[in-house]
C-alpha cells in the first residue's frame, strides 16, 4: 500500500481534521486510516469509501472490530497517522460495510454514541441489506451481522471459458498456417533451397 499523506495527531492536527481529510480525498477509492496512539500500544485501521463513508475498522493488538474499533480508534489524541492507498488490493478485514457518513460522526465527537444505527445513511445501507441476514445474538448478548453466501456478481475468473478460448485461437492460428502454405507452397519451397544451398 501506498502512504498518500502522514503525519502527527496532536492539538495542531485533530483527529477530526484527519478523518474529514481522508472522507475528501477524491483520487482514492477506498484510502485507509492507518493510526497509532503514542500513550499506548493501540494501533489501528479505518476503511473510507468515496463519497464520505466509513466502511469499517480494526484495531490489532485487541482485535475489535467494527463500531467499537472505530470509536476507539478516533479518541487517539496524541499519536500518528498515515493514509494508505490499497490501489487494487482488497481490504477486506476492514470493510463490514458499516456505511457510516463521516460528517455525521465528526458532528458527534467526542461523545459518540454505543450504537451506530443514528449515523449509518439508509441509502447505502439498503443496497447492502440483500446479502445481509437479521442480527444474531451471540452468547454474551452482543448482536452481530452474519453475511449470506451468496454468490458474487462481479466477474470472476471462469477456467472452461478460458480454455475453450485458448482452444478456439489455436485452432484458427493453425488454420491461418495451413491455409498459407497450400497457397505459397511453391514459394516457400523455392526460399527454403535458395537458403539451403548457399
Amino acid at each position: 500500500m501506498d502512504v498518500i499523506v502522514e503525519g502527527k495527531i496532536n492539538k495542531d492536527e485533530t483527529m477530526t481534521d484527519i478523518l474529514r481529510t481522508c472522507s475528501e480525498i477524491p483520487s482514492i477509492k477506498t484510502p485507509i486510516l492507518r493510526i497509532n496512539d503514542s500513550k499506548s500500544d493501540t494501533q489501528g485501521r479505518i476503511a473510507f469509501s468515496q463519497g464520505g463513508y466509513i466502511l469499517g475498522a480494526k484495531v490489532t493488538p485487541s482485535g475489535e472490530q467494527g463500531w467499537a474499533a472505530i470509536r476507539r480508534l478516533v479518541e487517539i489524541q496524541d499519536g500518528n497517522y498515515a493514509v494508505l492507498d490499497p490501489m487494487r488490493k482488497r481490504v477486506t478485514e476492514l470493510n463490514q460495510s458499516l456505511w457510516i457518513k463521516t460528517d455525521k460522526l465528526l458532528s458527534l465527537m467526542p461523545n459518540l454514541p454505543d450504537d451506530p444505527s443514528s449515523l449509518i445513511d439508509p441509502q447505502e445501507s439498503e443496497s447492502v441489506s440483500d446479502t445481509l441476514r437479521p442480527r444474531d445474538v451471540s452468547s454474551n448478548g452482543e448482536q452481530t451481522l452474519i453475511l449470506k453466501k451468496e454468490k458474487s456478481k462481479s466477474r470472476q475468473y471462469n477456467a472452461s471459458a478460458w480454455n475453450f478460448m485458448r482452444m478456439s485461437i489455436f485452432i484458427i492460428l493453425a488454420c491461418a498456417l495451413g491455409y498459407g502454405y497450400i497457397t505459397y507452397k511453391a514459394q516457400i519451397h523455392s526460399s527454403v533451397q535458395s537458403i539451403l544451398h548457399r
